[in-house]
């Protein structure tokens, strides 16, 4: 993901929600439960692109959802 222009972010449950609890954003705080990375690149592209081939060669890595510019979206979108 680095060596794409992105990059890939542990981030505590609890302080996401807290974080993007006033945002346009807080519509994805329902996908963070668990085990969760925040993946980010600066192209609305990279990062899913990425995720998505990452997640078809490891059965333990799922993406969940994503926010492109501020629209929230999840596996149904």
């Amino acid at each position: 993901m680095r060596e794409a222009g992105g990059g890939v972010k542990v981030a505590k449950n609890r302080l996401v929600k807290i974080a993007i609890r006033d945002t346009s954003i807080r519509g994805i705080s329902d996908l963070f439960v668990g085990q969760s990375l925040i993946v980010y690149s600066d192209s609305p592209v990279i990062a899913p692109k990425i995720s998505v081939s990452f997640s078809n060669d490891n059965n333990e890595f799922r993406v969940l959802g994503g926010v492109v510019e501020k629209g929230v979206l999840n596996q149904d979108s």
